[in-house]
């Protein structure tokens, strides 16, 4: 699925190249890197990358980030599909922590299982039926997999913080106060 970052670079691209209605869209030094090491093939598979995936022959929706209740998946704003975290009172997207905001998941209606990462967490989050696996593998967490049809889930340690090392390598002394 599209995740938040190959939106922002796909969106960079389409700019890039005057694609109308698109909004400019800044790229840190770090996503500059991405950019360059990005083959053709690369763009393909992030340009065709669908908004979410549907396994029903497990009951279950895998979206990147997550969705607002009361929509069918198609019915969902792409946007949020890759970036939602928490929502207001009005269902609508609020900024992670924002007060009278409320992770998305503890509200979630889908009747199936939704799987999402992007928010993560010291280990897999579970609110109703719907489970997050994003464990922090890029912060030097665990990078998580859940296997279907069983529902068991596999971790494996993450080497190293590589978002640590990104920064450090293109910010210097300023990445510092990133968390290790």
């Amino acid at each position: 699925m599209r995740g938040n970052h190959e939106d922002k670079l796909l969106r960079w691209r389409d700019y890039r190249s005057g694609v109308p209605g698109v909004r400019e869209v800044n790229l840190a030094p770090h996503h500059l890197m991405t950019v360059e090491a990005l083959r053709p093939e690369d763009w393909r598979m992030m340009a065709a990358a669908p908004p979410y995936l549907e396994l029903p022959g497990h009951d279950a929706l895998v979206v990147h980030a997550g969705m607002r209740p009361g929509l069918a998946p198609a019915r969902q704003d792409p946007d949020d599909l890759c970036r939602l975290q928490a929502i207001g009172h009005s269902g609508r997207r609020r900024k992670w922590g924002t007060t009278d905001s409320t992770f998305w998941a503890s509200v979630c209606d889908y009747e199936g299982w939704v799987v999402y990462g992007h928010t993560h967490f010291p280990s897999p989050v579970r609110y109703g039926r719907t489970l997050g696996i994003d464990t922090g593998c890029c912060f030097g967490g665990w990078l998580t997999a859940l296997e279907l049809p069983s529902g068991r889930l596999h971790q494996v340690r993450a080497a190293k913080n590589y978002v640590y090392e990104l920064y450090m390598a293109h910010y210097g002394e300023q990445a510092r106060r990133i968390p290790r």
